[in-house]
């Protein structure tokens, strides 16, 4: 790693570059506590990247699994940068501990000219890029023809994967392309503890979609298909799906795996896990790791949520 360039960092982890290769970084998350955190929702989340590579076509920045590596003491010039990183609502700490294992992962960089996509303006972005990138006729079709296609596949994602629409991000690159990045998303943050949740997820989830369609109208050249939009379901409507399905079966296993989770929703006793997360956060969260088991694991043992406790 090359630690005399300058890092990019989120709330939880950090992205350090490679000495020998510009195109290589390595995404290294906090490691705050003594056990490993982020370990099984890094993992999840490549092979959520992968099933969706697989079978929607995607592309996604992710190079290799993640793995555990013990932390190194870090130069003096970037103590700043860790210890000014703050957790919600707890005092703060150092982004990392040396001597300590943390969870790192290999990923592709982004070749520029990129920009991050995000919801609601994300289609005045795509269209700056464009007009920047673009001054051939050749090549001003060659874009919006990937990213016609990027954006089909997306959408398709985003259906069979709504909690994406978390916080959701894409890079596009000066051809067109769109990458999907820090897929660990869908399994972190106070975003599902909260009340509020299903009111957070239906905003989250029709903001991302409204702008995948408005980018897909444009790379057809405005002209809106007289069928686009049918067969998309709107949030309150997934949410209403997962209500229907409150009491439904589940596989043991994916449930030992979320439960498993440890990262920004640090417990000192496990069981308390469905009073800490909403419970159609926990039946969503579910259903992606159901999606990318083996079936043989899904069928192998099926338990049942037990029901939240009641507020005193």
């Amino acid at each position: 790693m090359d630690l005399t360039k300058e890092l990019s960092c989120g709330r939880y982890k950090c992205l350090f570059r490679d000495k020998m290769n510009e195109d290589v970084g390595y995404l290294i998350h906090s490691n705050h506590y003594t056990d490993i955190q982020f370990q099984t929702e890094a993992s999840i989340a490549y092979q959520v990247a992968e099933y969706m590579k697989s079978n929607f076509n995607i592309k996604h920045l992710y190079i290799d699994k993640p793995k555990k590596v013990k932390m190194i003491p870090m130069p003096e010039s970037h103590n700043k940068t860790y210890t000014e990183r703050k957790r919600s609502r707890e005092a703060p700490l150092p982004m990392y501990y040396s001597n300590q294992y943390a969870v790192v992962q290999k990923i592709q960089i982004a070749k520029d000219p990129w920009l991050i996509v995000m919801p609601p303006k994300g289609y005045d972005k795509v269209k700056h890029l464009f007009r920047e990138r673009n001054n051939k006729s050749t090549h001003k079709s060659s874009f919006k023809s990937t990213l016609r296609e990027d954006t089909m596949k997306a959408i398709e994602a985003l259906q069979h994967i709504p909690l994406l629409a978390d916080d959701y991000q894409i890079i596009l690159d000066g051809d067109g392309n769109l990458y999907h990045f820090d897929i660990d998303r869908v399994f972190l943050g106070w975003f599902y503890q909260s009340q509020q949740f299903e009111t957070t997820f239906i905003k989250n989830y029709d903001q991302s979609m409204n702008m995948l369609r408005e980018i897909l109208t444009w790379t057809n050249g405005n002209a809106r298909n007289a069928s686009e939009g049918s067969g998309y379901r709107s949030g309150e409507e997934i949410i209403s799906d997962y209500h229907l399905n409150m009491s439904r079966p589940i596989s043991c296993r994916a449930l030992a795996i979320v439960r498993s989770m440890s990262g920004r929703i640090k417990r000192d006793r496990i069981e308390e896990e469905e009073d800490v997360l909403n419970r159609t956060a926990m039946l969503m969260m579910l259903g992606t790791v159901e999606m990318i088991l083996p079936d043989e694991m899904n069928r192998a043992m099926h338990c049942n949520l037990p029901m939240q406790k009641s507020p005193a």
